[in-house]
């Protein structure tokens, strides 16, 4: 897991104040699909947050996103993550994450995905974008 610190201030990546860092803010949110946190999810959104999957769809809200969550989440057992690594721009107001995922489907299937995920912040750190690149092996299909 990436390490953070848990304060913020200016600094964009932590430290140094009350307020959290961009990358506390984006492995919070991370956090919450392992718990089924939607409340918190909820809380960190944006209220006109957007997110672009990989197969170019497209969520628009933050009751539609987190809804689309509670969907994909819901059903899956032993969902896991692990951030490879989080790297925040300059001015703290986007992170790009690489992660690898895994869990179990409702009928038993393992599934493992790793991927690319940029958050935009908006000035008060609340997330306005996700967008999500899948990494696929070579010689496979996207």
């Amino acid at each position: 897991m990436y390490p953070v610190s848990r304060t913020g201030g200016d600094n964009p990546t932590g430290g140094g104040g009350a307020a959290p860092g961009a990358v506390d803010v984006v492995t919070a949110f991370l956090a919450c699909g392992g718990r089924r946190d939607f409340a918190t999810a909820r809380a960190l959104l944006a209220e006109d947050v957007v997110r672009a999957g990989p197969d170019g769809d497209l969520k628009s809200g933050r009751e539609e996103y987190v809804g689309y969550l509670e969907q994909v989440l819901g059903d899956v057992r032993d969902y896991s993550y692990r951030v490879a690594r989080a790297v925040p721009s300059a001015d703290g107001r986007t992170v790009t994450v690489e992660l690898d995922e895994s869990l179990e489907e409702a009928d038993g299937t393992r599934l493992s995905v790793s991927e690319a995920m940029v958050f935009d912040l908006t000035p008060d750190r609340l997330i306005s974008r996700i967008s999500v690149y899948m990494k696929v092996a070579p010689g496979t299909a996207p």
